[in-house]
């Protein structure tokens, strides 16, 4: 099974996807809340080789747009950011 994730590191995106689909609010408030509560806390390490560049490239994202506690994010990057978490769920679901 090497190069598969976990079923942890699985879960862990499908409680992300689930945040971002189904919680309350703007897609920029249920991205900040799925970054604070559980994308922050994902271990790179525990990722595939293959999908450890996305995440950290989308953790690195998050962070600079939610560094300084703004809620004026732009819609559009926190879509696009959103999409990226659901496709890199997708495709390690697949695997």
């Amino acid at each position: 099974m090497p190069g598969d994730a976990s079923r942890e590191v699985l879960e862990d995106l499908y409680e992300t996807v689930l945040l971002l689909a189904s919680e309350q609010g703007r897609i920029e408030e249920r991205l900040r809340n799925a970054y604070l509560s559980s994308i922050r806390a994902l271990e790179p390490l525990d990722f595939p080789e293959d999908a450890r560049l996305k995440l950290e490239s989308i953790r690195a994202e998050l962070e600079k747009m939610y560094a300084d506690g703004s809620p004026a994010v732009d819609r559009n990057s926190a879509i696009n950011l959103a999409l990226e978490i659901i496709l890199l769920y997708d495709r390690l679901a697949k695997k």
